[in-house]
């Protein structure tokens, strides 16, 4: 009997200890795969990044969550400066979830942000997340202002309080079938240099393995 209550003893403090620790949340293990996946697909150094926010509550991000897929910015520790923005989460399986633009999967795995229209249903006409949503998401994904353009998701009112007019076919996100796979068609503004708006048009065809080609233009 006395070796029994020795032995509970001994056990209580690692325990204790355990409890007090905690296990390693879902989240944190997505931001941790979201570091290591852009570093490899970046080819630099893991400890050269950090991903925020380090709190999955933040009000802004968590806006952009979409199924399994918590937003991140990717950023370097030493410059101080945003490397990538993207996605990424934990099936139930465990299974790690990631996109973002340049991102390069295995073997067979269409990476880049196929997971993302994945998580959004893209592909199917009865559960897919609505085109402005998911266009908002897209843009996150392919960061224009990396190249110093500050883009928004185009909005007719946004544009009208301003007192402009948008050019002719300018107008909300929308899906185009296409005979396989489809077309995402949005638009976005930015900050003219006279206080004028800059449109941009961007066209993401979705193939059938959610392989994607994204094209820009400048209107």
């Amino acid at each position: 009997m006395k070796r029994t209550i020795l032995a509970l003893l001994l056990a209580l403090p690692c325990t204790l200890s355990g409890q007090q620790t905690g296990a390693e949340t879902t989240y944190e293990k997505a931001r941790k795969n979201f570091i290591r996946h852009v570093a490899a697909s970046l080819g630099v150094e893991e400890n050269s990044l950090e991903a925020n926010p380090i709190n999955e509550e933040e009000e802004f991000y968590k806006s952009l969550k979409t199924g399994d897929l918590n937003a991140f910015t990717a950023e370097d520790r030493a410059r101080k400066k945003t490397v990538t923005r993207g996605f990424s989460g934990m099936t139930t399986e465990g299974q790690a979830t990631i996109a973002f633009n340049g991102y390069i999967a295995g073997i067979g795995q269409p990476g880049g942000i196929a997971d993302l229209l994945k998580a959004a249903s893209a592909l199917d006409p009865e559960k897919r997340m609505k085109a402005d949503d998911l266009s908002k998401r897209i843009l996150w994904c392919l960061d224009p202002a990396k190249n110093g353009t500050s883009e928004k998701i185009f909005d007719a009112k946004h544009v009208a309080d301003l007192g402009w007019e948008p050019p002719e076919g300018v107008g909300p996100a929308r899906y185009l079938p296409q005979k396989t796979g489809i077309v995402i068609l949005f638009y976005s503004i930015s900050q003219g240099n006279t206080g004028t708006l800059n449109y941009h048009k961007y066209s993401i065809t979705v193939l059938p393995d959610f392989k994607t080609l994204i094209n820009r233009e400048d209107l």
